[in-house]
């Protein structure tokens, strides 16, 4: 496999395509998920009172397209977000945010003081950490923005979650798409899954960088971050 600087770049040109392709992310074309999107992230995703959240300070790391920021706002939260797409910060920002100056072009290993300097009730990261290359470093680095009181969660990949088979027929589709420019990957799965579905393969198979964990090693890492 190529070096990790070119599958991290190769990682990020996939999304800035998908984002900028997709005009964001495509559960937000659903009213359906609009409508019922903030009471499904505190009552079945977080497990917290939709009570909770009126007020409260939240950085949403890695918003992507912007769903869980959307969401976020709904039950009445101060959202700052970031991502490393340019495409999914500007779609955020035009569409999503209700303050676009709290929605960050950032790098989460070179995060701007506008986020690192403020402490959060919640510090929410779904689906993105695992794409970094460093997926402790990445959780090293945002954990320690979450208020004394704050509330964590992050949502990775799970190691158990797939079949061996499953597992090794994924990794071997990444290796053969890894050349194809992602407008062509994009095409290849449109012809074969449709237009939203060739989103979701996009994030499973288009992106090299896309690590598992078991729970026994995120509650390490946890431990070891106090």
């Amino acid at each position: 496999m190529p070096d990790p600087g070119l599958l991290r770049k190769q990682t990020l040109r996939n999304y800035d395509y998908s984002w900028g392709r997709l005009d964001g992310d495509p559960d937000m074309r659903s009213e359906f998920w609009r409508n019922n999107v903030a009471d499904f992230l505190a009552t079945q995703e977080l497990c917290i009172s939709p009570d909770w959240f009126r007020g409260r300070k939240v950085l949403d790391a890695g918003c992507g397209g912007g769903r869980w920021t959307y969401g976020l706002q709904k039950l009445g939260c101060e959202v700052t977000a970031f991502d490393a797409s340019a495409a999914a910060v500007e779609h955020v920002r035009s569409n999503i945010a209700e303050d676009p100056a709290r929605i960050h072009h950032a790098n989460i290993f070179e995060l701007p003081p506008e986020i690192t300097d403020q402490r959060y009730d919640l510090v929410f990261s779904w689906g993105v950490l695992h794409h970094t290359g460093d997926t402790f470093r990445a959780l090293s680095t945002i954990a320690p923005l979450m208020k004394p009181d704050g509330v964590l969660y992050v949502y990775l990949y799970g190691k158990r979650s797939w079949s061996p088979l499953k597992s090794f027929l994924v990794k071997a589709s990444r290796v053969l798409l890894f050349p194809l420019p992602a407008g062509l990957k994009f095409s290849l799965f449109r012809v074969l899954l449709g237009e939203y579905k060739a989103g979701l393969a996009m994030d499973v198979l288009g992106s090299t960088i896309a690590h598992r964990y078991s729970q026994e090693e995120v509650d390490g890492w946890l431990g070891e971050l106090g």
